[in-house]
């Protein structure tokens, strides 16, 4: 055993741990979503004071009893991640730029409906402070305000909306005001909530994942086909005309490769009625009939975080 401050690899100890911890097997964690949220958060960023430190570190006692579950998703909190469970492995989902892991459209979803909602104005935060302990004066709480100043677009769309933070476990200035700062672009960015139903293709989706959204009817413009063909002279054959489609040389062409999640980006070259295009680069060899086929040009796919998954009976 070693000494650390990284939230995750604490975390990691609380789930594990026989005697102070859950006593998980370790066999049942998913150790590439601790490490990955381990190396995220070592990594060196500004300190606000000229200076660099850890993205994410804890540093914290624990007094009394709690129930194991909540204390570790408060720890979670400190780095932007939660504690989830698929009913085989726990995981640690954080909150950090990632890649495209599938695209979504009318034609992968039930009943090809999207439900969505916007956030109400009060769960719109445009200040937050954030409390944390200084070593340097005496462990003293002190809060770190963001943005500093009234003065800002969030304030002036939505109005002075203040939360509050308790930074348990954070010990710098740099760490409580990337905290607070998270807070508040985090909920102005995030104002619309979508929700959709899958099937088998897409049920091992997971909390964490970006994804690409191709609506056609929020859009009002169809941009998503399977394919039903593809070969060696760079020929992608749709499921429809391309009379129905808004589609153009030059437009972007994404198509999901065969193991359901890989992207593979190609540029349409040619037109070719009814439902022919040629690209850039072969696909044959790495989709298959059937995968989904997005096209981007005049109108570009909306990026969305999943955030929640639940399984029906």
């Amino acid at each position: 055993r070693q000494l650390t401050d990284n939230p995750a690899w604490i975390i990691y100890d609380l789930l594990t741990h026989p005697r102070y911890g859950m006593g998980i097997d370790p066999a049942n964690i998913d150790h590439q979503s601790f490490e990955a949220a381990a190396i995220y958060n070592d990594e060196m960023v500004a300190n606000g004071k000229g200076g660099t430190e850890p993205r994410f570190t804890f540093n914290y006692q624990f007094m009394t009893q709690e129930n194991a579950f909540t204390r570790i998703q408060a720890v979670a909190s400190v780095c932007n991640a939660v504690v989830y469970t698929n009913g085989q492995q726990v995981m640690l989902v954080q909150d950090r730029p990632t890649n495209v892991t599938r695209i979504i459209t009318n034609s992968n979803v039930v009943d090809g409906n999207f439900e969505r909602q916007g956030s109400t104005l009060d769960s719109r935060t445009t200040q937050a402070i954030c409390y944390y302990n200084d070593p340097e004066q005496n462990w003293l709480s002190f809060p770190v305000v963001y943005p500093e100043s009234d003065s800002n677009p969030g304030v002036e769309r939505y109005g002075l909306n203040s939360v509050e933070i308790t930074g348990e476990g954070i010990t710098s200035w740099g760490q409580a005001h990337r905290k607070a700062k998270y807070e508040v672009e985090t909920a102005l960015a995030n104002t619309e909530l979508l929700t959709f139903q899958v099937g088998f293709a897409n049920a091992d989706i997971t909390p964490g994942e970006v994804i690409k959204v191709m609506d056609t009817d929020y859009a009002m413009s169809k941009q998503e086909a399977r394919l039903i063909g593809a070969g060696s002279s760079r020929f992608i054959d749709f499921d429809r005309p391309l009379s129905e489609m808004n589609v153009s040389v030059g437009d972007t062409l994404e198509v999901v490769g065969s193991d359901g999640q890989t992207i593979y980006t190609r540029t349409i070259e040619t037109l070719t009625p009814p439902n022919r295009v040629i690209v850039n680069a072969a696909v044959h060899t790495v989709a298959s009939v059937g995968a989904i086929v997005s096209v981007f040009g005049a109108v570009q796919p909306q990026l969305f975080k999943v955030v929640q998954v639940i399984e029906e009976e």
